[in-house]
């Protein structure tokens, strides 16, 4: 089949498979009159397969095989987990089509509502209870986003590392015209104002000063909604994304920065023409990459710039967390796994390589990248100065809001449209959309 299934035949794919599990289900549950749920028993000698549907987060086969796999093995030595990185090359509709989904999902906790659309996980709460998962352990900003995905109470995912972000910087080009490197605690007018300093052209290269990313990334940082989740109204047309747009615009403004191709991350990594990049830290796979094939730049990064309303923050949280499918047979063995991998000894190991924890513990996230090598030296301290924005509540429409946010974004920077314009304008299609979608 070409076409992309619509939401409404995939749903009744789901239901048609969750109704077969629910039949087998039933016969496990605890008996009525039960208080709390009870760990069902696990058969620790049958071997088992889980595989994890993994998306987001730039993660690696050697990675997650040193970090996750090769653990869960030493303590589970009946389990093997199967790593389905970028989706193993398959699309999510894919796998609910065949009627073949993962046991496991590990994603952007952001994007929980693309899996819950079609039911696709489970209710983790009854686990955290049987299993006595300690959830006051974790990082409580993480747990708040977390439980804001559960109209009802639900929680879907458990956090297993999280993201921070920070501006990295190319030290050559810095030191090639003379300007002083950034520093933390800078402003965007300040990184704007340094951009200035080193946007030239030289010897036929064009040095790219200064790249945000998109309008939408600015916007995470003010914790700004697209979409009011109790009335499904557009929120776009406001003060907060007006001073984003300013900012964004004023950014592109600089010579050199309005260059779209290729994408930021080659500019900075590939082409090496970028000199400042405000990015997450999944980049830092790819950093390590290249510093192992030794054509890595004299590189380092700061905190990330902040807007003088919300200063000492960061980026939107994005947490990379583990849920468990409701299909699967092995829900028990699945929260085993995660309960075990978000153990502080098993943080302590994300931590040292390159996966900040999610546990609030100050002493693991004193271990991050201590098994790095390619982070000697660099300025840790600095990036952790910011703490992440708090996520707006989420709504099942903002995906079709944040395109348009971002072309309306591009054309005021363009010069194609002023910022209120452009505001009314993405507002009002926005809502045409929400409208088309509330009615299928």
């Amino acid at each position: 089949m070409g076409k992309k299934l619509s939401f409404r035949l995939i749903s009744v794919l789901m239901l048609a498979a969750l109704s077969l599990v629910g039949c087998s289900a039933s016969q496990s549950q605890p008996p009525s009159g039960s208080n709390e749920p009870a760990a069902a028993a696990v058969n620790n000698s049958k071997p088992i397969t889980l595989r994890v549907y993994q998306i987001h987060g730039s993660y690696t086969q050697d990675e997650v095989q040193k970090i996750m796999v090769d653990p869960v093995k030493k303590k589970f030595p009946n389990i093997t987990l199967e790593f389905l990185i970028n989706g193993g090359g398959r699309k999510l509709d894919d796998y609910i089509t065949a009627g073949d989904i993962p046991d496991m999902f590990m994603f952007a906790h952001q994007f929980t509502n693309d899996f819950t659309k079609f039911n696709l996980l489970t209710d983790l709460s009854g686990l955290i209870k049987s299993h006595s998962l300690d959830m006051n352990k974790f990082d409580p900003t993480t747990i708040a986003d977390i439980r804001d995905f559960g109209a009802k109470g639900e929680i879907y995912d458990i956090p297993y590392s999280i993201t921070f972000s920070a501006l990295y910087y190319n030290k050559d080009i810095f030191d090639k015209f003379g300007v002083s490197y950034p520093k933390d605690g800078m402003t965007w007018d300040d990184a704007i104002e340094l951009g200035r300093r080193v946007a030239r052209t030289d010897g036929g290269v064009v040095y790219k000063p200064l790249e945000p990313f998109t309008a939408r990334h600015l916007g995470s940082v003010l914790s700004l909604p697209y979409v009011d989740p109790k009335t499904n109204k557009a929120t776009v047309a406001t003060d907060g994304w007006r001073t984003v747009f300013k900012v964004y615009q004023d950014i592109r403004a600089v010579p050199g920065n309005n260059e779209k191709k290729p994408g930021p991350v080659d500019s900075f990594l590939k082409d090496q023409n970028l000199a400042m990049l405000a990015n997450y830290s999944g980049m830092l796979g790819r950093i390590e990459e290249q510093t192992a094939a030794g054509t890595m730049f004299n590189w380092d990064f700061t905190s990330y710039p902040n807007f003088p309303q919300a200063p000492g923050r960061g980026l939107g949280l994005e947490a990379h967390v583990l849920t468990i499918s409701q299909t699967t047979k092995y829900k028990e063995e699945a929260f085993q796994v995660i309960s075990f991998l978000t153990e502080k000894e098993n943080q302590i190991l994300a931590s040292q390589n390159k996966r900040l924890t999610s546990l609030k513990d100050p002493a693991i996230k004193a271990e991050f990248g201590k098994n790095s090598a390619f982070l000697k030296g660099k300025n840790l301290a600095g990036v952790f100065k910011n703490e992440a924005a708090r996520n707006p509540a989420p709504s099942i429409y903002s995906n079709l809001v944040l395109p348009l946010v971002n072309a309306a974004s591009n054309n005021v920077a363009d010069g194609k449209t002023d910022i209120n314009t452009a505001l009314k304008d993405a507002d009002e299609k926005a809502n045409q959309a929400i409208q088309a979608a509330l009615v299928q």
